[in-house]
């Protein structure tokens, strides 16, 4: 006992904090783990180590159990945050801070409320949203218009901009903030498109492309109507699902920044991409017969156009149609705005990358770690995983398969969705988020490598529902759902004048 107190005297709490910042959380809890073992071991009598280093070890446990520093990164990273030590803030400050945050994300009541009109349903042309920047063409269809979300807590400002389109028929389009790129798919003839790379800010050709026009042909049967399916860019990659939907879909994969195509694929069942690495993108196929349905995940940075390196995860259900999907941080890591770093106590934590998926008619969202997913698709390489092996790294959490479930996204241990489910009694739609909670049931179940007991759940399940907040107006649906920063926007569907118009509100918490 005499050497251990010799030991603990030479770490005061004021090294082992520095030592500890250099430490991930994972690691952390980790240890935690390791302490625990090591009481069990004592107590049991079982002890084949040595009792100096079981000491040491409690000592630390303890450490990290009372420590008031580490207790507030765990909370950040619990709720999907990062500490921000530039900003010269106590931590009692900052913890106020914090349970400020958590308690307006669990009441979702907006101390400021925004909405804007952005035209007939029947005119208004594609969206797409990254990193808290919300893009959307209007009834005019000559400009694409950006709205970056705001912050009133942390005094960031939202911001709202417009940038002129290509004199063509635009398809599709996607950004990434990034990158500061903006994707514009335009056809320029029947079987011809063309891709244009411009800068999002700038509206000029991006300067990090060396051909910001992409010529893309399409071989198609006469008299089928081409579509642009689904679009997806990271910081090096462009991926585009391209066909007619009673046809077969073509994948096409570039280094934007060269023009470079990495990978091609076809395939009559493909419906949906997403990239959920800067390299890694996945691909949903939709059952057919006795085929069940599937996520593809390939590596588009190594392997070759004709040899992709690729993995199969296949579902137990048949879902014939592509999934509602969501990403809790874009495949490319956030970098904190100038704005963030000077103001903001804490900011998104880009490790915190969590795949949630919902299937139509499903009774379950499937909620995954995309490392462990993307581990996973690295040890399986070429090979087929069945459910039952790749289903006890998700998530499942119940969402009753009666209700109308539109748009998912995770925040922390919670899952939001919108839900629409049929008129009320005076003939209105009936339209709310619905938040779930979900716990760690084990280690191939933690989503961040994550072991605590807290309000989220702990180590068991929670009540599926924890929340239910009926909106403050009526809707006839759902278009699209995105956070950024401390801010969601809807767009929704409504009806104002008699007219049928997209309408966006933004609650900013």
């Amino acid at each position: 006992m005499a050497d251990t107190l010799q030991i603990t005297e030479k770490l005061p709490p004021e090294l082992l904090e520095k030592v500890f910042a250099y430490t991930s959380v994972p690691d952390i809890l980790r240890l935690k783990q390791v302490g625990k073992q090591s009481d069990y071991t004592q107590r049991s009598q079982l002890n084949f180590g040595h009792p100096l280093l079981c000491q040491v070890n409690h000592y630390l446990r303890s450490f990290v159990q009372d420590s008031p520093y580490i207790k507030n990164r765990i909370d950040l990273f619990t709720a999907g945050l990062e500490d921000n030590p530039a900003v010269n803030l106590t931590l009692a400050d900052k913890r106020k801070a914090f349970y400020e945050h958590r308690m307006k994300w669990r009441t979702l009541e907006p101390v400021k409320k925004w909405q804007r009109t952005i035209g007939s349903i029947f005119n208004t042309g594609s969206r797409a949203t990254a990193l808290g920047v919300y893009a959307f063409i209007a009834d005019s269809k000559e400009f694409v218009e950006f709205i970056t979300l705001e912050s009133v807590s942390r005094g960031i400002p939202r911001k709202e901009w417009k940038l002129p389109l290509p004199d063509f028929a635009l398809s599709d389009f996607a950004i990434n903030p990034q990158a500061d790129v903006l994707v514009v798919v335009v056809r320029k003839r029947a079987g011809e498109y063309t891709l244009h790379l411009l800068s999002m800010t700038s509206g000029q050709p991006h300067p990090a492309a060396e051909n910001p026009i992409i010529s893309y042909p399409y071989s198609f049967r006469p008299g089928r109507e081409i579509e642009v399916h689904s679009i997806s860019v990271t910081n090096s990659r462009l991926a585009i699902l391209l066909g007619p939907e009673t046809y077969g879909m073509d994948m096409t994969v570039w280094d934007w920044r060269t023009g470079r195509i990495v990978l091609q694929r076809s395939n009559p069942r493909y419906q949906q991409l997403i990239f959920v690495d800067e390299h890694w993108l996945a691909l949903f196929l939709g059952s057919w017969k006795r085929d069940p349905s599937r996520l593809l995940i390939f590596d588009t940075e190594r392997g070759s156009i004709m040899n992709p390196i690729e993995t199969s995860f296949f579902f137990s259900s048949a879902y014939p149609k592509a999934p509602t999907w969501y990403i809790s941080s874009e495949p490319c890591s956030h970098t904190p705005s100038p704005d963030e770093l000077m103001t903001a106590p804490f900011y998104s934590d880009p490790s915190q990358r969590i795949l949630a998926m919902y299937f139509g008619r499903c009774d379950a969202c499937h909620i995954i770690n995309i490392e462990q997913l993307l581990e996973l698709a690295r040890e399986q390489v070429y090979q087929e995983v069945e459910w039952e092996e790749w289903r006890t790294h998700a998530v499942e959490v119940p969402v009753g398969e009666e209700d109308c479930i539109g748009h998912i996204w995770v925040s922390g241990c919670r899952l939001f969705c919108t839900v629409s489910d049929g008129l009320g009694s005076e003939g209105d739609a009936l339209s709310y988020l619905r938040v779930y909670g979900f716990g760690h049931a084990g280690r191939a179940k933690h989503l961040h490598a994550l072991d605590r007991a807290s309000e989220d759940g702990g180590t068991r399940w929670i009540s599926p529902i924890l929340e239910e907040h009926e909106l403050p107006w009526d809707i006839l649906g759902f278009y699209d759902v995105t956070v950024g920063h401390d801010s969601i926007l809807f767009c929704v569907e409504d009806i104002i004048d008699g007219e049928l118009v997209a309408v966006l509100h933004v609650w900013s918490l």
